[in-house]
């Protein structure tokens, strides 16, 4: 069997296009698929329907990641829309987004200084994981508004917010490895 590559993602799913998805039920169909064109399966094959079944299990690994990851995941749905980037190079116009930005970082470089820094990590933390719901929230309202620009501009924003959640992740290992 040979998954149909002209599908979008959605469709090879058998899902509708929706930000919302139940990821247990998106695991079970993958799963589903995968046992149809894994390359174990055709090991014995002759090359050609070995070529297809690694095109298959590419195109579904990657359909997979992609509804998974609820920001890839809105990228693709705009990009559906005509309203998206393979680029990748996203960027945003809100200055305030931006300045706030550039503040949470000044603060994550002060909290090694910080008496607890745990706390205030765990505090940044918040902070930002509260903003990012925010963000797709906004998404889903653009998003149903038909509003793609500003569905974009949230999902650009929150890849920013997702940086500084590595940053953050980062400044709690380092510190952790300071303790050792």
């Amino acid at each position: 069997m040979a998954i149909d590559l002209a599908k979008n993602y959605f469709e090879l799913f058998s899902l509708p296009v929706d930000f919302d998805i139940d990821p247990a039920e998106l695991g079970e169909r993958y799963r589903a698929l995968q046992q149809d064109v894994h390359p174990d399966r055709f090991a014995a094959a002759d090359a050609r329907a070995q070529r297809i079944s690694v095109q298959s299990t590419t195109h579904l690994n990657e359909a997979y990641e992609t509804l998974k990851d609820p920001l890839r995941r809105g990228f693709y749905m705009l990009k559906l829309r005509g309203a998206g980037s393979d680029t990748h190079e996203y960027t945003t116009s809100d200055g305030a987004f931006l300045m706030q930005q550039l503040e949470h970082r000044e603060a994550l470089e002060e909290i090694p200084r910080k008496d607890d820094p745990f706390e205030a990590l765990d505090a940044l933390r918040d902070t930002i994981d509260a903003e990012e719901r925010e963000q797709m929230a906004a998404f889903r309202r653009a998003w149903d508004a038909g509003d793609y620009e500003a569905a974009n501009d949230a999902l650009t924003k929150v890849m920013f917010i997702r940086r500084l959640q590595r940053q953050i992740d980062e400044t709690e290992e380092r510190l952790e490895d300071e303790l050792d």
